[in-house]
């Protein structure tokens, strides 16, 4: 059974894991996975609690946690680094000269974590990022998005537009 190409993957990044996801992040994802995508959760914390989400147990997940104790560990950040400017320089010189402007608004802090993300994604196959609601989530989203060249799709809370998700092209 060797020779069966392993599904897509999909990226999730969501602000805590495994409490904290919204619900209209838990439906997409099980939406996703009932269409036979993988499933890649990124959180920048974990959260306090140790309940997860609703409907979050039915998914079968590979979560990391990018900001914590437990989290993304310094060596493999840097190793991120090393390898994505390797595979593509121009885009790190642009996203890490784009954080450099973005210092006031904490860009450093989402450049630092991004290459080990996206290195996580890579070894994963993934070739779709979710953002779920938030804008550190977001701001982190759109660095990962910047180097890997993965456009995000953004999952809204529920209101009273109810637009489909948007786009943002790298």
């Amino acid at each position: 059974m060797g020779g069966e190409p392993e599904p897509a993957a999909v990226a999730c990044l969501v602000e805590r894991f495994p409490a904290g996801v919204d619900d209209s992040v838990v439906n997409r994802l099980l939406t996703l996975e009932q269409e036979g995508y993988r499933i890649v959760v990124f959180a920048l914390e974990q959260s306090a609690e140790a309940c997860p989400a609703a409907g979050l147990e039915r998914l079968r997940v590979i979560a990391r946690i990018v900001r914590s104790p437990g989290g993304m560990w310094v060596r493999a950040r840097l190793a991120g680094h090393a390898l994505q400017l390797l595979r593509r320089p121009s885009a790190y010189v642009a996203a890490a000269g784009r954080a450099i402007r973005d210092a006031g608004r904490r860009g450093p802090a989402y450049f630092a974590a991004a290459p080990a993300i996206a290195r996580v994604m890579r070894r994963h196959g993934v070739r779709r990022l979710i953002a779920g609601p938030g804008a550190r989530v977001l701001a982190q989203a759109e660095v990962v998005s910047r180097l890997t060249g993965i456009p995000i799709e953004r999952v809204h809370l529920p209101g009273p537009e109810d637009r489909a998700p948007q786009e943002f092209r790298a």
